[in-house]
């Protein structure tokens, strides 16, 4: 599953400058910019159901750019998002 959905990092990128905080998961990774879920766009944490079904927690994808630093390493591609202190 792609973090992008259907769109391409340079569509998504615009929709960045509305990022209002800069969270992290609770392994301390930073979330991404914007990403896109079951179609929907989000610029934040979400309380969606996650990529693997399961609902009632703040989740996001992680950033691309730790992503692509840390292939093979076991890191996943989204985790639950910390709370906002």
């Amino acid at each position: 599953v792609s973090f992008l959905g259907s769109l391409t990092p340079s569509e998504l990128k615009p929709l960045t400058q509305w990022r209002q905080q800069h969270r992290r998961t609770l392994e301390g990774f930073l979330c991404a910019a914007a990403f896109v879920q079951d179609g929907q766009v989000y610029t934040n944490c979400t309380d969606a159901p996650t990529p693997q079904g399961d609902s009632g927690r703040e989740w996001c994808y992680l950033d691309p750019q730790l992503q692509d630093l840390q292939v093979g390493d076991g890191t996943p591609s989204w985790g639950y998002c910390a709370r906002v202190v």
